[in-house]
């Protein structure tokens, strides 16, 4: 009952300020109709990635850093990373800075007189007409690029890309080899003199190094001990005894330079085995950074293109149709509103029961609005 009692005031409105909604109506519709017929169309550009678990993400494993092993990172957190980086104004900089500003936006010609120069405020507008998001529950990004132009918004999707991968390459690119190439020159110079002062310690000492020399020795000395010790005890021969010590001492001090030099020779070949090792290792680590450098010359990351942006041809949605209805509708409602608020604000009493309502006075009369065909 309510309602029907609204519905009924508010054509009973409408039918008393006709003229005034519909000249709302028709001003709010012509004026939003023209500005959508006067504005160019949209056309949005799209381009696929795919955000792989690479070679960026893998640590070294080890005190030598021979192995590698996954980094804490899940498929999201790499997601994340990437569209972050995409999402840097530094690429839309570039972007502008390689198409021109006025190529992009030609209506920025006269613009910048504000103080922000114009290649700053194109790079601005471009940000806010770019979209990167990823695509849900899948390691798939989706770029989007909105221009008045269909092949610049194209264009300039895949400049953008590009600026992408070179700025991903240099974040996460290898350039170890140059302070590698250096490391493994010094290490290679430590391998050899570590060799030559081995080798040259054999040779000034060769004498001790025949095979089974400290046994010889050993034996001689307890053939000597043992002649002394029966000169002393059967002969009481002293200076046979005496002469056979001073052999023993000889044989002692043999001995001992013997097993000094063998362990000073076993340290000199611990030093050539830990240079050798290290030299290895720094082998295998110069050889996989020219691998992963040669990749990133060749452009080859964890992040590729599925698919490249090309021309749209249609424009982005909604059409002009849909906004015209759009348009048409709102400005309906627009003037509805009006005419309530006209009527709010109007001092004039229409009916009745408006007077009744201001005044709470009885009404005494009720004269209505006669029109010429009436009389």
């Amino acid at each position: 009952m309510a309602l029907s009692t609204a519905l009924s005031e508010l054509f009973a409105l409408l039918a008393r300020r006709w003229r005034f909604a519909l000249g709302v109506f028709l001003l709010l519709a012509a004026g939003t109709i023209s500005l959508i017929l006067i504005m160019p169309p949209r056309y949005v550009a799209q381009s696929t990635l795919l955000a792989k678990f690479g070679r960026e993400y893998l640590t070294k494993e080890g005190a030598s850093g021979a192995g590698l092993a996954p980094a804490n990172f899940g498929q999201e957190d790499i997601v994340s990373s990437v569209v972050e980086i995409m999402r840097t104004q530094s690429l839309a900089d570039q972007v502008v800075h390689q198409m021109g500003a006025s190529v992009l936006y030609p209506g920025l010609r006269q613009s910048g007189d504000d103080g922000i120069p114009l290649e700053r405020l194109a790079a601005l507008r471009f940000a806010a007409a770019l979209s990167v998001s990823p695509a849900r529950r899948s390691n798939v990004i989706v770029a989007r690029f909105a221009n008045t132009d269909p092949k610049v918004a194209a264009e300039a999707l895949n400049l953008y890309i590009q600026a992408f991968e070179t700025k991903y390459l240099a974040l996460y690119g290898e350039n170890r080899v140059d302070f590698l190439s250096r490391d493994l020159k010094r290490l290679q110079g430590e391998l050899a003199a570590a060799q030559d002062a081995m080798t040259a310690f054999e040779r000034d000492h060769r004498s001790y190094f025949r095979d089974g020399q400290l046994d010889v020795l050993g034996k001689r000395r307890t053939e000597v001990e043992t002649q002394r010790a029966r000169a002393f005890a059967c002969c009481a021969d002293t200076a046979a005894a005496a002469d056979l010590a001073k052999q023993v001492a000889e044989l002692d001090r043999r001995i001992a330079d013997a097993s000094a030099n063998q362990d000073t020779l076993r340290l000199l070949a611990r030093r050539r085995d830990l240079a050798q090792e290290a030299y290895d290792s720094a082998s295998k680590r110069l050889q996989e950074a020219q691998i992963t450098r040669n990749m990133d010359e060749g452009r080859i990351t964890s992040v590729e293109v599925i698919e490249p942006a090309s021309p749209p041809a249609r424009q982005a949605p909604p059409s002009r149709l849909v906004k015209i209805i759009l348009a048409l509708g709102l400005s309906a409602i627009a003037a509805v509103a009006a005419t309530f608020l006209a009527q709010i604000l109007s001092v004039r009493f229409a009916t009745a029961a408006q007077l009744r309502q201001a005044f709470t006075l009885p009404v005494l009369a009720d004269i209505p609005s006669w029109n010429s065909d009436q009389r």
